[in-house]
């Protein structure tokens, strides 16, 4: 709509100037009319244009790391139906612990009443978030972006705990330690951010075992995709459960020698 407007009134003050030159000539306004309105428009286009080529190469360059490192992958169309992979995963007790909820979409898919996966286990869900939106810039996002202006979303499940706060204040040694080691951990990162991205996982890595767990909400970014490269790709070998665009699912299948 924004891009409309913005054709249509610099049409009009073209076109306004134009009537009131010497110039005009009432037979050819039309085809002008339309030719500019085109011109208008591809200009405002620009920045989109830009931005899709960027995110194209971004694309192209997480399938070229996922096929360089793992082969060949099940592949997505969307990060449901890589949910829907690591439903398959599932043992008989689970802690879920998502970082960075937001308006608790992923959550709410999760624990849908209809979810006949988990009606068959033992689970406890964690979602960890300030639900003020992001902490600092991200990408081309301001701060704040994602806000739910602190509104915890309303989502009512027994098994359902919301940890409201940065992560470096709710994530504690004392939750830490609250962790059934017996139990499989899947984790959800989507705190977008590299810094919290990083104090999550150096916590939780004494913790992680075989058979766990590992989602990346933003993998085609530089800030997750340096954590499972960086990091987690150090500690533990994984197994791509499968991957989209931009997410990708790790089965964790043995922890490195050394590490």
């Amino acid at each position: 709509m924004v891009i409309r407007f913005q054709e249509r009134d610099g049409r009009r003050l073209f076109m306004r100037s134009y009537r009131n030159s010497k110039f005009y000539q009432p037979n050819k306004a039309f085809v002008l009319e339309k030719i500019i309105a085109l011109v208008i428009y591809r200009i405002s286009r620009f920045k989109y244009i830009s931005l899709r080529l960027k995110y194209a190469g971004e694309i192209g360059d997480f399938s070229s790391f996922i096929f360089l490192h793992f082969g060949k992958v099940k592949l997505r169309l969307s990060r449901e139906g890589i949910w829907r992979d690591i439903e398959s995963q599932l043992q008989e007790t689970v802690i879920f612990l998502e970082f960075g909820v937001a308006s608790g979409y992923l959550t709410q898919w999760w624990l849908d009443p209809e979810r006949l996966s988990l009606r068959e286990i033992d689970f406890s869900y964690h979602g960890f978030d300030t639900f003020y939106g992001l902490p600092s810039q991200w990408r081309d996002f301001p701060v704040g972006t994602f806000s739910t202006d602190g509104l915890v979303p309303q989502i009512n499940h027994d098994r359902l705990t919301f940890h409201v706060g940065l992560v470096e204040n709710t994530f504690s040694d004392e939750f830490v330690r609250s962790i059934n080691i017996s139990s499989q951990l899947v984790i959800f990162f989507d705190l977008d951010l590299f810094e919290p991205t990083r104090f999550v996982y150096e916590r939780i890595r004494a913790l992680l075992s075989i058979g766990d767990v590992i989602y990346f909400d933003e993998a085609r970014d530089k800030d997750e995709r340096e954590i499972l490269q960086e990091y987690v790709m150090r500690d533990f070998e994984v197994k791509p459960i499968s991957a989209s665009y931009s997410n990708i699912a790790l089965l964790v299948t043995s922890k490195l020698i050394n590490h």
